[in-house]
């Protein structure tokens, strides 16, 4: 006639006839039945009875590890693409830099004495930005490799990472640029 509050739902696991343990949740509940609803009762009034509900979890504890491995797998493709997205900045700027030395080089073996200037001039700032832009890629993929552990803490530090770092410039974060 009426059903009391259900207790918690709990979890524990049973063995099946093989062996074979399983998760199960069950939940308690008491009930208070009119005594006349309980064949050969002679009672009179009502009766106080607990139900106990068990069910096989199994799935839903599988598809809680499916959507969990599904949300690393999509992070990380999310995570590739970004990382592929900021890898080729630095690669432009280091190839860029390699582009021009060579020219220079060349029109300064050819007798170009303003290419001989501007090339002893530039040479070593950058050689400095290719090493530079060489170290942030090495940074990126280190921290990248981290992530693919995919612990929580270096997922965080990575898109923290991402966050504030600006790959158009060497050396600047989007914390120190000028807030416009």
């Amino acid at each position: 006639e009426s059903v009391q509050g259900a207790q918690d739902v709990s979890q524990c696991f049973f063995k099946r006839a093989d062996g074979k343990t399983f998760p199960v949740s069950f939940e308690i509940a008491t009930v208070s039945l009119p005594a006349e609803a309980i064949p050969e009762s002679s009672r009179k009034g009502h009766i106080e009875a607990v139900i106990m509900a068990f069910n096989d979890i199994s799935p839903i504890l599988d598809m809680q590890q499916q959507i969990k491995n599904s949300e690393r797998l999509r992070a990380a493709n999310q995570m590739a693409a970004e990382i592929a997205h900021e890898i080729r900045n630095p690669l432009a700027a280091i190839s860029g830099a390699v582009q021009v030395l060579q020219l220079l080089e060349r029109r300064a073996f050819l007798g170009d004495q303003k290419s001989s200037e501007v090339l002893l001039k530039e040479k070593n700032r950058t050689y400095d930005r290719i090493v530079a832009e060489s170290s942030r890629l090495d940074v990126t993929i280190e921290r990248f490799i981290a992530f693919t552990e995919f612990s929580p803490e270096a997922f965080a530090k990575l898109q923290e990472y991402l966050c504030e770092t600006d790959f158009s410039k060497s050396g600047e974060t989007a914390h120190d640029k000028p807030k416009t």
